[in-house]
């Protein structure tokens, strides 16, 4: 199964693992662009999870490793949840700072 994310004109590609014997995680490619690069967005989550503190974490997905040049990531795979808005609420509150200090 693979699937193509587009948000802000940041291209990444998401691979199954499972086929490779890893049924719970998700490859996580960069599709380099000239505007903002999808390279760039895995560094900078890759730095962030790594700097955050546990009550921050429980509102990202965690990122488990970076390939070289951060090209890749490997996550856990996603799943659907319903967010109300007081968890919005909360994870705009715990993570502002971190997510838009660049």
């Amino acid at each position: 199964m693979v699937w193509t994310v587009l948000e802000m004109e940041v291209e990444e590609t998401y691979f199954d693992m499972s086929i490779f014997g890893y049924p719970n995680l998700a490859l996580k490619l960069a599709i380099p662009d000239q505007e903002y690069g999808g390279i760039k967005q895995n560094k900078y989550e890759f730095k962030m999870w790594n700097t955050l503190n546990n009550q921050q974490k429980e509102y990202l997905a965690p990122v488990l490793e970076s390939g070289h040049n951060n090209y890749w990531l490997i996550m856990p795979k996603g799943k659907s949840i319903h967010v109300d808005y007081n968890w919005l609420d909360n994870a705009i509150y715990y993570l502002k700072d971190s997510i838009w200090e660049g």
